[in-house]
């Protein structure tokens, strides 16, 4: 019985020895206006169906392109030229690209009053055939932990709801981040949609203007 006991509590102890440390859900900082968390992502069925609302100018933000191993729940960042590694024990609260998506329609709209913005497509209030479409480029998206450095190159494209080209950019951006912590990761991420959005804005506020001819 004591043999067997001894067993049973060496069996216990090697479990729990061996399971893994607790996994840490990091998620995006919130770019919405304060105590308008619940309409970050707001569709345009909300807005009311008066002559005002009719009018204004419609922005649909569609799904960012991210590099393919971004594209994980796991945090990861570069360690050099050619490797790739992750946070131990880090993952992401949701799909990387859907928060993207949603903290940069928020950052966009704050920089946007009197626009409709929608996160993916417009579907209801008929105003699809008037949209404008916004998509963007991350290309690389490089977060050195090493440098605490994170640099991209955004490629924007604003097109209208017929695919007709309107404008077309192309910056970089080199941010550091204030730690070497994945806290920090995701802060400095924050940060990089909040200058996006701000360079984008005048853009997309002056993208009714002539069409960009096309090879350009």
């Amino acid at each position: 019985m004591a043999a067997t006991a001894a067993l049973l509590l060496s069996g216990l102890l090697a479990g729990c020895a061996s399971a893994p440390p607790s996994a840490t859900l990091l998620v995006l900082p919130s770019l919405g206006a304060p105590g308008a968390a619940g309409t970050a992502g707001a569709s345009v069925a909300a807005v009311p169906p008066d002559a005002a609302a009719s009018a204004a100018p419609v922005l649909v933000v569609r799904r960012p392109v991210l590099p393919e191993y971004l594209l994980a729940r796991r945090v990861r960042f570069r360690v050099g030229e050619t490797v790739v590694d992750d946070w131990p024990g880090v993952f992401w609260a949701e799909r990387i690209e859907v928060a993207l998506t949603r903290e940069l329609t928020a950052a966009l709209r704050a920089q946007l009053p009197g626009w409709t913005l929608c996160e993916g497509e417009c579907t209801a209030g008929g105003v699809e055939p008037r949209a404008q479409t916004l998509r963007l480029e991350f290309a690389p998206l490089d977060y050195r932990r090493d440098r605490r450095e994170l640099f991209t190159e955004v490629r924007a494209v604003l097109q209208d709801a017929n695919g007709t080209l309107r404008q077309r950019t192309e910056r970089r951006y080199t941010l550091q981040a204030s730690a070497d912590t994945p806290q920090a990761h995701a802060a400095v991420l924050g940060e990089l949609l909040r200058r996006v959005a701000g360079d984008v804005a005048p853009v997309v506020a002056a993208g009714g203007g002539t069409p960009v001819a096309a090879g350009r």
